[in-house]
């Protein structure tokens, strides 16, 4: 019940902020079942500046004591998220949060690493290796993916 409520206030100021709406809009988030948030991510960078992808964020049912988890729903190429569309980010990790965290910093540190990866949490090595090593490479093969799977913004 308690996590009910603090979901629902969070997503009514998730709606509201102007800020991150910039950024990431709800699509759906059922009252019914308020653990469950799809939208879309407009990421700010290139290669992925020119699409919207679709995210879903689960929260647990004793949240906010435990993390929710972040899928991309869009496949995207990105060392920071695995195949399975898993996003690592450390705010989010079991051994990093705090209950006090809110959803929308959530949203806002993970928009944030969608436009600029996290070489510390590479969940996809070769990728990791090629944004660091061979940007331009990373940064084709990147755009190339988000047209093919992506929508356009």
């Amino acid at each position: 019940m308690a996590a009910t409520k603090r979901l629902s206030k969070e997503l009514a100021a998730v709606k509201e902020k102007e800020e991150i709406s910039k950024f990431f809009k709800i699509t759906k988030a059922d009252p019914s079942n308020i653990f469950v948030w799809e939208g879309l991510l407009y990421p700010s960078t290139a290669p992925f500046n020119e699409f919207a992808f679709e995210v879903k964020l689960n929260f647990n049912e004793n949240h906010p004591f435990k993390p929710p988890t972040i899928t991309m729903v869009t496949p995207i190429y990105h060392p920071n998220v695995d195949e399975q569309g898993d996003v690592c980010l450390a705010l989010i990790n079991t051994n990093n949060w705090k209950p006090v965290v809110q959803a929308e910093q959530i949203i806002k540190e993970f928009a944030q690493l969608i436009d600029k990866p996290d070489p510390n949490h590479f969940l996809r090595g070769d990728i990791g290796e090629e944004y660091t090593k061979r940007n331009a490479e990373f940064l084709s093969k990147a755009k190339g993916h988000a047209e093919k799977n992506a929508k356009p913004k």
